[in-house]
């Protein structure tokens, strides 16, 4: 992902990591209240920055997010590493869910009914 000029789409990095997070968390009450935590982090973020609340603006900047999120953990798994007892669960987790939950929240990225795959998550 890390080598494409245009960057993960949402719906690739909600495909392959996010509904299995979040289906994780649905079954862990800690792993929820750590992506609702990590949330609500993201929605200052937008308000202290004074981004404009429109679709178009907030793929931007989750696309960003995103993109930062998976660059931390292959460029510096070090750094993945020293936040995990933070919550207990690797950053990269709790963030890509949080990821997934705004963009699904926003109508950015529509659940589908095809079941999840097993997919290899960072850092976990």
């Amino acid at each position: 992902m890390t080598r494409s000029l245009t960057g993960p789409s949402l719906e690739h990095l909600y495909h392959h990591y996010g509904r299995e997070i979040l289906a994780k968390a649905a079954a862990e009450p800690a792993l929820s209240q750590a992506i609702a935590q990590e949330m609500d982090d993201i929605e200052a973020t937008l308000r202290r920055d004074g981004l404009p609340g429109t679709p178009g603006h907030l793929r931007a900047f989750l696309l960003g997010y995103g993109q930062g999120v998976v660059d931390s953990a292959v460029i510096r798994p070090d750094l993945v590493a020293a936040r995990m007892n933070h919550t207990g669960y690797p950053p990269t987790i709790v963030q890509l869910g949080a990821l997934c939950q705004k963009a699904l929240a926003a109508g950015l990225v529509r659940m589908s009914a095809t079941p999840v795959r097993r997919s290899t998550i960072i850092g976990y």
